[in-house]
Formats: C-alpha cells, structure tokens, sequence
C-alpha cells in the first residue's frame, strides 16, 4: 500500500514540474510574438511613413495592433464557437435531468 502511494506522489510531483514548465513555455512564447508584432509593426509603419507621410509613431501603435488584435480575436471567436455548443448541450442535459429527478 505504501509503494502504491508513492509511486502516486511522485507522479503527481513529475505532473507538477511538467505543468510549471509549460506554464513558463507559454509566456515565453507570448513574448516572442509580442516582439514579433512590435517588428511586423515597425516595418509597416516605416513603408507607410516613406510612401504617405503619416506619423511613424501613430502608423506603429496602429500596425502593432491590427497585428497583434486581429489574429487574437479570430482565435478568441473560434474558441467560443467551439465551447458553446458544449456549453449549450451541458445546459440542455442539466435541465433535462432536473425535469426527470423533481
């Protein structure tokens, strides 16, 4: 019995360090496309400042944006598409074993 809790410890300490590890991974690669929409932006903002003479720091702010926001809400609106169905359904089964218990 002693064994078995062991073995159950320290799956749990590998789970552990496994999860703090990819919760590191995840900012780190946040911070890579950060920089990378803070260069895509810069770049734009260089073109259109040479080509239309708009304000550098204004072009930039708004190309950082545009690159960073648009792809985040795609994502976002997919995710919601994906969960609601769920959510919706998960209500549906709720309410219906309510309606059979009571």
């Amino acid at each position: 019995m002693t064994l078995s809790r062991d073995k159950h410890a320290r799956t749990r300490r590998t789970m552990g360090i496994a999860i703090k590890r990819l919760n590191i991974l995840e900012y780190v690669i946040l911070g890579l496309v950060i920089l990378v929409t803070l260069t895509a932006g810069a770049l734009t903002a260089w073109l259109f400042q040479g080509a239309t003479g708009i304000s550098f720091r204004i072009s930039w702010i708004v190309a950082s944006l545009l690159f960073f926001g648009i792809p985040c809400l795609l994502m976002l609106r997919k995710s919601y598409q994906v969960e609601l169905p769920k959510k919706i359904q998960n209500s549906v089964l709720d309410t219906n074993a309510e309606e059979y218990n009571g």
